[in-house]
C-alpha cells in the first residue's frame, strides 16, 4: 500500500484480521525504502503502529503480510493520532502511558525560536519507567532521555528551540502501564549563556553542560557552495560526551557527528547546497556533563579567538 504522509503529522497504522486463525504483520518503508519498522502481535495477532511521526514528507510503503498458512479477509486502517492536546506551559499535568502494548502520549506547546525549555516528568504509579522526547515542528527528534530507570523522575535540563512553531513532547514507559505528570518551564533567551546566532570562523564560543538533555543551538547564515565545518570538544576531564546534528534551511537534517575524535564530535568541512540560514544542535549524551568549546568552522574567513558570548 502506498501512503502519502507529511512531516510531524502523526498517524496511527493498524490491520485487523476479519476472519479466526489470520495473523497478520506489517512493515513500514520511507520514500526511499529504508525499513522503518516492524509490527507483529501488538494486539492479539494484529499489528499496530501508534503515534509514528514521519520525518519527511512523500510516498510511504505498507507491506502487509500473513504469518504461515492463515488466509482470509482483514482491515487496514490509517487515521490521525489524537494525543493529549495542548500543554499548560508551568503548570504540572497528568498523563497517562501504556506499556504493553506499548503506547506513548503526547501534548504540544508553541515554542520561540532561541528561547529554550525545562521539562521534567515524574511517575505517579509504580513501575513506570519513563521515556520522554522532544520533537521540532518539522518532526525531527531533538532529545530524547531516559538516563534514571524505573520509578525515576526523568528531566531535559534545557533545550534551546532552532525554530518557532509548534513543538511535541512524547512520554512513553518501557516498564508498566500507569500515569505520570510533567511540567515544561520556558527559558528566555536573554538567560542562555550559549547559543544563538552566530558567524562561522568568527570565534570560538565556551559553555558548560550541567545536566541530561542539554541541547544549545548555534544558527548562522550560509551560501550555496561554502564550505562549513564544526568542531565541539569536552574540556577538563569530566568525561562530557557531545553530539550534534546540523539541519538544512527547509528542516531537513544534513549530518549527524558523534564519537569522532574520542568522545568528541568533529565535521571536518562540509559543502553547503542552497542558500539560507543553517542550524547546528549540539547536545549531551546520556547524563555526561562538563564544560566544553565549539567552533563552526569557515575556511574562507579568519580565525578569532575563543569567547563567551
Amino acid at each position: 500500500y502506498r501512503l502519502p504522509l507529511e512531516r510531524g503529522q502523526r498517524i496511527d497504522l493498524t490491520a485487523q484480521a476479519l476472519v479466526a486463525g489470520l495473523d497478520l504483520l506489517f512493515e513500514l518503508y520511507a520514500p526511499d525504502g529504508q525499513l522503518l519498522t516492524a509490527r507483529d502481535d501488538n494486539l492479539g495477532s494484529d499489528p499496530a503502529l501508534w503515534n509514528f511521526m514521519p520525518s519527511q514528507s512523500g510516498t510511504y510503503t505498507v507491506v502487509l503480510s500473513n504469518y504461515d498458512e492463515g488466509i482470509g479477509d482483514y482491515a487496514l486502517r490509517v487515521a490521525p493520532s489524537t494525543g493529549a492536546g495542548e500543554a499548560v506551559i508551568g503548570t504540572r499535568t497528568e498523563i497517562g502511558v501504556q506499556g504493553s502494548p506499548r503506547r506513548s502520549n503526547w501534548t504540544t506547546f508553541e515554542g520561540r525560536a532561541l528561547d529554550a525549555v525545562r521539562i521534567e516528568a515524574r511517575p505517579l504509579t509504580p513501575s513506570v519507567d519513563i521515556v520522554m522526547s522532544l520533537y521540532d515542528p518539522y518532526g525531527n527528534l531533538l532529545v530524547s532521555v531516559n538516563s534514571f530507570g524505573v520509578d525515576a523522575p526523568e528531566q531535559m535540563t534545557s533545550v534551546q528551540l532552532p525554530v518557532s512553531g509548534t513543538y511535541q513532547v512524547e512520554f512513553a514507559t518501557i516498564g508498566e502501564t500507569g500515569t505520570l505528570d510533567y511540567l515544561i518551564r520556558p527559558i528566555s533567551q536573554a538567560d542562555l549563556a550559549i547559543g544563538g546566532i552566530v558567524r562561522p570562523g568568527r570565534a570560538g564560543y565556551e559553555g558548560e553542560v550541567v545536566g541530561p538533555g542539554t541541547v544549545i543551538a548555534f544558527i548562522f547564515d550560509g551560501r550555496a557552495g561554502e564550505l562549513i565545518g564544526v568542531d565541539a570538544h569536552a574540556t577538563g576531564d569530566t568525561g562530557l560526551d557531545l553530539a550534534f546534528d546540523l539541519f538544512a534551511p527547509d528542516g531537513y537534517p544534513l549530518i549527524s557527528r558523534d564519537d569522532v575524535v574520542g568522545q568528541n564530535p568533529v565535521l571536518d568541512r562540509i559543502e553547503l547546497p542552497v542558500e539560507g540560514r543553517y542550524v547546528v544542535l549540539l547536545r549531551n549524551i546520556s547524563v555526561t556533563t562538563g564544560p566544553f568549546d565549539v567552533f563552526i568552522t569557515n575556511p574562507e574567513a579568519p580565525g578569532m579567538p575563543t569567547e563567551t558570548p
